[in-house]
C-alpha cells in the first residue's frame, strides 16, 4: 500500500519527494521537541501541514498548539487542516475500512474521493471460468491489501502497461464455495474482450457491490447467475457513466 500512496502523491503538482519513518520502538518513544529536530535535521522545513486534532512524540506531546509555538521560534508555519465529513460523521480511514469491509465500496468512493482498488499481477488459476464461458483475470494481490466484503462487484480495469484502454467488468472475490474453494482469490470477468494479461499488472477500480458469494446446488445454476451477474454489471457501469456526464 505504500507503492499506491507514493503513486497518489506524485500525480499532485509539486511534490517531487516522499519520505518514510518506519514506527519503531525508538521513535515512538522521542519526546515532540526530539522529534522535531530530528525532522529539521534532515528537512529544510518552511510549512508543517496536519489534521486539527494531531499530536506527535511521546504521549502526544506535539499538539497543534505546540507545534504552532515550536515552529514560531524556529521559522516555519504551522497549517491545521480541519476534517472533512460525511453525512454528519467526519472521515476518517476507520470509518472507510469498516465500509470497504462490509463491502460498501459505493459509499467508500464518496469518502475517499475516488474507487477503492486492487492491483497486481494476472496469475493462472483453475482456468474454471473460461470452462464455464466467463474467463477471469485471476488477481495475485498484496497479502496487506484489504479486500471488501465476498461477493460479486461491478468493476472498471486496465492493465497498467495501457491505461488508456478501460474495461467494464465484474469481479468476484471469495472462496469459490460451489467448488469448495479454501483460499480467498479476487478474480475479475472483463466483459466483450479476452485479452491476454498473464503476467501483466491490473489495475481494478470497485464500482458497486451487486451480490453476496453464493453456495450454488449445480454448475448450471452459477452459469445462470453469472449471466445474470454481467447484465447488473452493465446496468451499474452504464448508470455511474450518465451520472458522471
Amino acid at each position: 500500500e505504500a507503492d499506491e500512496k507514493v503513486a497518489a502523491l506524485a500525480a499532485l503538482p509539486g511534490v517531487t519527494h516522499v519520505v518514510f519513518m518506519p514506527f519503531t520502538a525508538a521513535l515512538a518513544a522521542l519526546s515532540a521537541a526530539e522529534f522535531m529536530a530530528t525532522l529539521q535535521a534532515h528537512l529544510p522545513l518552511i510549512a508543517l501541514v496536519e489534521g486539527d486534532d494531531f499530536t506527535l512524540g511521546h504521549d502526544r506531546q506535539g499538539t497543534i498548539a505546540w507545534l504552532r509555538e515550536y515552529g514560531s521560534a524556529a521559522g516555519f508555519e504551522v497549517m491545521a487542516v480541519t476534517r472533512r465529513a460525511a453525512d454528519a460523521q467526519p472521515i476518517s480511514s476507520t470509518r472507510i475500512r469498516r465500509l470497504i469491509e462490509a463491502g460498501d465500496v459505493a459509499q467508500a468512493r464518496v469518502l475517499l474521493g475516488r474507487p477503492y482498488h486492487l492491483h497486481g499481477e494476472v496469475v493462472h488459476g483453475d482456468a474454471r471460468g473460461r470452462e464455464l464461458g466467463f474467463p477471469t483475470a485471476n488477481l495475485h494481490s498484496d497479502p496487506f491489501k484489504l479486500l471488501p466484503a465476498n461477493g460479486i462487484y461491478a468493476v472498471r480495469a486496465w492493465s497498467v502497461s495501457s491505461p488508456e484502454v478501460i474495461w467494464q467488468g465484474a469481479a468476484s472475490i471469495g472462496f469459490r464455495p460451489t467448488f469448495g474453494g479454501v483460499d480467498r482469490r479476487a478474480e475479475v470477468h472483463l466483459l466483450d474482450v479476452s485479452p491476454d494479461l498473464y503476467g501483466h499488472i491490473l489495475h481494478v477500480d470497485l464500482i458497486a457491490r451487486l451480490r453476496d458469494e453464493q453456495h450454488f446446488a449445480n454448475v448450471q445454476d452459477l452459469i445462470t447467475q453469472m449471466a445474470q451477474d454481467v447484465i447488473a454489471t452493465r446496468q451499474v457501469l452504464s448508470t455511474e457513466s450518465e451520472a458522471a456526464q
